[in-house]
C-alpha cells in the first residue's frame, strides 16, 4: 500500500477519522475560548469578537455535519446522497468565517463586513439547495461526488475565497508579518490540492474531501496558536501601560510608530502617515487631521483613514470652520473639546458623520493643533461605536502627540514655502570660465574685507563693553563715597545742633538762676535784663530744637526713602534674568529648536510656573516699596463687580486646573456699580482669589459670593437712623483656616517676613497687604474670620451711594457682615 492510500486511509475510516474530528473539535474550542476571553478585557477589540464569532459558528457547522453523518450512518443511500454537497457547503462556510475574521479592513467598516457575510451565507444556502436535488439525480449512476461539476463549482468558490483573503492579510501591514498568512496559506494549499486530485489520477472509493482533512489537522492548530500569541501580547501590553501609570509612557513607546510620520514632506503624503500612526497607537477607529490653509486658516483640508472608492488613497474634505461650532470653539479655546453621542455636542457629531458620509462612530476628541501662536488645524480621533466616553488618561496622552503633530506640519509647510521661494527665483545666467574665475575673485575679496570689519567690530564691541565695566565700577565707588560724606555731614550737622543745644540749656540755667538771685534781692542784677536774657535764650532753644525735630524726621524719611529704593532697584535688577529666564523658556517650549520629550516638557512647565510665581512677587515688592503712604483713591470711573471678578477668575484659571479645584460664584445680579477703579477692583480680586487657590487643598473648593446690603447708623444730628448702603464681597476657601492670633499678622509683611507660614495661609508675600490698602483707600474694608478645620473667608466692603442703587432693587438693614 503506497503512503498515499494509507494517508486516504487513516483519514476517512475508523480510528483515524475519530482522530481527525477530536483534534478540530478540540482546536475550534480553544480558538473560542481564547478569542472569547479577550473580547471580553476589551470590547473594542473587534478582531477579537470575529475570531469569536468564526470559531463558533466553524464549531456548531462541523458538529451538525459530524451528528448528521452518524445518523445516517446506517442509511447508506441517504448517506451517500446528502453527505457530499452537505460537506462541501461546511468546507464553504469554514472558508468564509474565515477570512472574514482575519481581514483586518473590517475593523474600520464593521458594517460592511457583516453584510457581506450575510450575503454570501444566503448564496452559499441556495447553491446547497440546488446542489443536493441535482445530485438525488445522479447519485445512483455510481460517479464520484468529487469528479462531479458540482465539486468544480465549490472548490473554485472556496479557493477564490482563501486567496482573496491571503491577498488581503498580505496587503495590510498589520497582519503581514504575524501568522495570519500562514495559516490561510495552509487553508489554501489544502483546498488547491483537493482540487486537482482527480479520482482518475488517484483512484479511491470514498467521496470524502481526505486532502481538505489534513490541510485542516495542521491549521486549526495553527489558528489557536496565534489567537494564543495575540492574546497574551494585548495583555502584556494593557499591564505594561497599566504599570507605568501614566500616558507619557504609552507616547514614548508609540515614538517609534510616530517616526512613519515625517517620513516625507509633501503634505498631503504626511497627512495620511499621521492618519496612519495614530489608528495603530491610538484606540481610535476614525481618525482625520485637518490642515488650515496658510492664507485661509478658515478653510481646512480634511484628511481621514476611510478609504476613497475608486482610487488608492484615503478620503478628504474641504472645510469651513465658521461652519462648525466645535471645530470653532477648540481653536478659540486652543483645548480640546469633545463630543459624545449621547451627551454634549451630539447633535454636531450626527451631523459631521453625515456630512463627512462615513459610518457612525462613538465619541470624538476635537484637538487644536499649535505651534508656538500659530495655528496649524485640527486633529479628530472618535471611537468606536458604542463607545460615548473617552477616558481621561486618553485624553492626556492625546495632548502630547497633538503638539507633536503640530510641529510636523509645521516643518512640512516651513519646507513647501522654502521650495516655493526656491522655484521663484530666477534662474542665474550661464558664465564663461573667465568671467567666473573673475567674479569667485572679486567675492573672495569681498568676504576676506567682510570677516576683517567683523573681527573690527568685535575688537571695538569689547573695548566698549570694558569701558563700560570701568565706568560702572566707579559709578558705584562714587555712590559709595557721596553717601558716605552725606553720613559724615549729617553726623556732623546733628553733633554741632546738639552741642549748641546743651549751650543754650546751660545759658538757659544761668539766666533762671540769675532771674531767682534778682528776684530775692542779691548780686546786682536787674529783673529786666534777667528776663530779656531768659526771653531771648528760650526763642534761641525752641528754634534749635524744632530744627533738630525736622532733621531727625527728615533722617527718617531718607532712611526709609533709602531702604525703599534699595528694594526698588534690587527688584528691578531681578527683573532682567527673570525675563531671560522667561524668554528662554517660552522659546524651548515653542518647540522652534527642537522637539521636547515629556519629562522635559514637564521640568520647563514648571521653571515657567516659578518665573510667574516670582514675577508677581516682584511686582508686589514694588508695588509695597515705591508707596511710603496709602494710595489715593481714583474716583475717575466706576467698576462693575460681575466683569472683575470674571477678569480675575480668568486670571488664575490655571491654579484652579492645576489643583483640580471647584469654584462657586454666587454674584447677586444687577449689584450697584462701585466707585472704583476697574483695574483696582479686579487686582483686589486676584490677590485674594491666588490666596484661596494656594491655601485649598487638592480637588477642594472655592467660593465668591457677592451681595449689595445695608445697616442702619443712627444719626446724632436729628436722633433717627440712616440707611449705609454697601456691597459685601466674601471669597472662601477650603483650607485648614486661620487661629484668631494669627489673623492679626495676616495683613502684615513684616511679620511674615520675619515669621514662619502663618497655617492656613496662601499667601507668602505681600499681597493680602496690597489688597488691603487698595481697599482701604478706596473707603473699603477688609478683614478675614473663618473656623479651624473648615476655611477661611475674607470679606471686602465697599460703599454705594444711594443714587448708584438700581430703581427696583430694594436694600434692607440684614445680614450685617460679621466684623462689619
Amino acid at each position: 500500500m503506497s503512503l498515499l492510500s494509507q494517508i486516504i486511509q487513516l483519514l476517512s475510516e475508523p480510528p483515524g477519522n475519530i482522530v481527525y474530528h477530536l483534534v478540530t473539535l478540540f482546536a475550534l474550542q480553544a480558538i473560542f475560548g481564547m478569542s472569547f476571553s479577550q473580547w471580553w478585557r476589551q470590547r473594542d477589540d473587534t478582531a477579537a469578537g470575529r475570531m469569536t464569532l468564526a470559531a463558533a459558528a466553524i464549531f456548531l457547522f462541523q458538529v451538525a455535519l459530524l451528528i448528521v453523518s452518524l445518523i445516517w450512518q446506517t442509511d447508506p443511500a441517504r448517506t451517500s446522497g446528502l453527505l457530499p454537497p452537505l460537506a462541501q457547503a461546511v468546507h464553504t462556510i469554514t472558508a468564509l468565517f474565515l477570512v472574514w475574521a482575519f481581514t483586518p479592513y473590517f475593523d474600520q467598516l464593521p458594517r460592511l463586513g457583516y453584510a457581506i457575510l450575510a450575503a454570501v451565507l444566503i448564496l452559499v444556502g441556495v447553491m446547497t439547495i440546488s446542489f443536493v436535488q441535482d445530485w438525488q439525480g445522479v447519485v445512483n449512476t455510481g460517479q464520484a461526488y468529487n469528479s462531479t461539476a458540482q465539486a468544480t463549482v465549490w472548490g473554485v468558490v472556496q479557493i477564490a475565497i482563501f486567496l482573496l483573503g491571503l491577498v488581503l492579510v498580505l496587503l495590510s501591514r498589520y497582519t503581514r508579518r504575524s501568522l495570519h498568512p500562514l495559516v490561510l496559506g495552509l487553508f489554501l494549499l489544502a483546498h488547491l490540492a483537493h482540487f486537482w486530485n482527480y479520482p482518475e489520477i488517484v483512484p479511491t472509493d470514498t467521496d470524502i474531501a481526505y486532502w481538505l482533512r489534513l490541510g485542516y489537522l495542521a491549521a486549526f492548530p495553527l489558528w489557536a496558536v496565534l489567537v494564543y500569541r495575540r492574546g497574551l501580547l494585548r495583555l502584556l501590553t494593557q499591564t505594561a501601560v497599566s504599570a507605568a501609570d501614566t500616558p507619557y509612557t504609552q507616547l514614548a513607546t508609540a515614538l517609534p510608530v510616530l517616526q512613519g510620520a515625517i517620513a516625507s514632506l509633501d503634505m498631503p503624503q504626511m497627512a495620511h502617515n499621521i492618519v496612519a500612526a495614530l489608528l495603530e497607537i491610538t484606540p481610535a477607529r476614525f481618525v482625520a487631521v485637518a490642515i488650515a490653509d496658510a492664507m485661509q486658516p478658515n478653510h481646512l483640508r480634511l484628511t481621514s483613514n476611510m478609504p476613497q472608492i475608486g482610487a488608492d488613497r484615503p478620503k478628504a474634505w474641504q472645510l469651513n470652520l465658521e461652519n462648525w461650532p466645535a471645530f470653532r470653539l477648540a481653536h478659540e479655546r486652543g483645548d480640546v473639546v469633545e463630543l459624545r453621542p449621547n451627551g454634549l455636542g451630539a447633535r454636531q457629531l450626527h451631523l459631521l458623520y453625515t456630512e463627512l458620509g462615513v459610518p457612525v462612530h462613538g465619541a470624538m476628541l476635537v484637538q487644536p493643533l499649535f505651534v508656538a501662536e500659530t495655528w496649524m488645524g485640527l486633529l479628530l480621533l472618535a471611537l468606536p461605536e458604542g463607545e460615548s466616553e473617552w477616558p481621561e488618561s486618553a485624553q492626556t496622552a492625546v495632548l502630547p502627540l497633538a503638539t507633536y503633530i503640530a510641529q510636523v506640519l509645521q516643518n512640512g509647510r516651513e519646507h513647501a514655502a522654502a521650495l516655493s521661494a526656491i522655484a521663484q527665483t530666477p534662474a542665474l545666467a550661464p558664465l564663461d570660465d573667465t568671467s567666473a574665475s573673475g567674479q569667485i575673485i572679486a567675492l573672495e575679496e569681498e568676504r576676506a574685507q567682510l570677516l576683517a570689519d567683523l573681527e573690527i567690530a568685535q575688537s571695538r564691541a569689547q573695548q566698549a563693553d570694558t569701558r563700560a565695566a570701568e565706568a560702572r565700577k566707579q559709578a558705584y565707588d562714587l555712590a559709595a563715597t557721596l553717601e558716605e560724606i552725606e553720613q559724615v555731614n549729617r553726623d556732623e550737622h546733628v553733633a554741632a545742633l546738639e552741642a549748641e543745644i546743651a549751650a543754650l540749656r546751660e545759658s538757659l540755667a544761668d539766666a533762671e538762676e540769675a532771674m531767682a538771685m534778682a528776684a530775692a534781692g542779691e548780686g546786682e542784677l536787674s529783673t529786666e535784663w534777667v528776663m530779656l536774657t531768659i526771653t531771648r535764650y528760650s526763642s534761641q532753644l525752641e528754634e534749635a530744637q524744632a530744627q533738630i525735630e525736622r532733621l531727625e524726621v527728615e533722617l527718617r524719611r531718607r532712611e526709609q526713602d533709602r531702604g525703599s529704593e534699595l528694594l526698588t532697584g534690587l527688584a528691578q535688577e531681578l527683573r532682567t534674568p527673570m525675563t531671560s529666564i522667561a524668554g528662554y523658556t517660552d522659546l524651548l517650549l515653542s518647540e522652534t529648536i527642537g522637539i521636547l520629550g515629556a519629562k522635559q516638557r514637564e521640568f520647563l512647565q514648571r521653571v515657567k510656573a516659578n518665573t510667574e510665581r516670582m514675577g508677581t512677587l516682584l511686582d508686589q515688592i514694588v508695588q509695597l516699596t515705591s508707596k511710603t503712604e496709602e494710595p489715593e483713591p481714583t474716583r475717575l470711573q466706576e467698576a462693575n463687580l460681575a466683569e472683575a471678578a470674571e477678569a480675575a477668575i480668568h486670571a488664575i484659571i490655571a491654579q484652579i486646573r492645576e489643583k483640580h479645584l471647584r469654584l462657586e460664584m454666587n454674584v447677586e445680579p444687577n449689584l450697584p456699580l462701585i466707585s472704583i477703579n476697574q483695574d483696582t477692583l479686579q487686582q483686589v480680586l486676584i490677590h485674594l482669589l491666588d490666596n484661596a487657590c494656594r491655601a485649598s487643598s487638592h480637588h477642594g473648593h472655592i467660593a465668591v459670593t457677592a451681595q449689595a446690603k445695608a445697616i442702619a447708623v443712627p444719626n446724632h444730628s436729628n436722633g433717627h437712623s440712616e440707611l449705609l448702603n454697601f456691597v459685601h464681597i466674601m471669597v472662601q476657601d477650603s483650607g485648614s483656616g486661620i487661629s484668631v492670633e494669627d489673623r492679626a499678622h495676616v495683613f502684615d509683611p513684616q511679620y511674615q517676613a520675619n515669621h514662619p507660614l502663618i497655617p492656613g495661609l496662601g499667601d507668602t508675600g505681600a499681597g493680602l497687604a496690597v489688597a488691603r490698602s487698595l481697599a482701604v483707600a478706596n473707603g473699603g474694608r477688609l478683614w478675614v474670620d473663618g473656623e479651624l478645620g473648615v476655611g477661611s473667608t475674607f470679606s471686602v466692603l465697599f460703599p454705594i451711594s444711594k443714587q448708584d442703587v438700581p430703581s427696583g432693587q430694594k436694600l434692607t438693614a440684614k445680614n450685617q457682615p460679621k466684623g462689619a
